[in-house]
């Protein structure tokens, strides 16, 4: 219920946030896709990763920590939003993205 309550405050705050979303939830649902560091911005459907494990992600871990713990070739997609530019190494990140 928490959670909700700041997802509404937020939407309400920073609406640009959501301004994209449908275009966002309108890939393919067999697609595989990782979503880097969403913290309470979950997409259903999706693989997510994050450093926060009071956010529930499907693997916590430091993305800044490499390699990742995802098997190469294994994601179709990824959705970083206002993640890459806050880690150390933004070259080697986008290699592993790549991986």
């Amino acid at each position: 219920m928490f959670i909700k309550l700041l997802k509404k405050i937020k939407r309400i705050i920073l609406p640009h946030w959501t301004d994209i979303n449908n275009d966002i939830y309108n890939y393919e649902k067999t697609k595989k896709i990782l979503h880097m560091g969403p913290g309470l911005n979950k997409i259903k459907n999706t693989i997510s990763i994050d450093i926060n494990s009071t956010t529930n992600p499907d693997f916590v871990w430091d993305l800044n920590k490499i390699p990742w713990p995802l098997e190469s070739n294994s994601i179709d997609a990824v959705i970083a939003m206002n993640v890459i530019e806050h880690l150390d190494d933004t070259t080697s990140v986008m290699k592993e993205i790549h991986r």
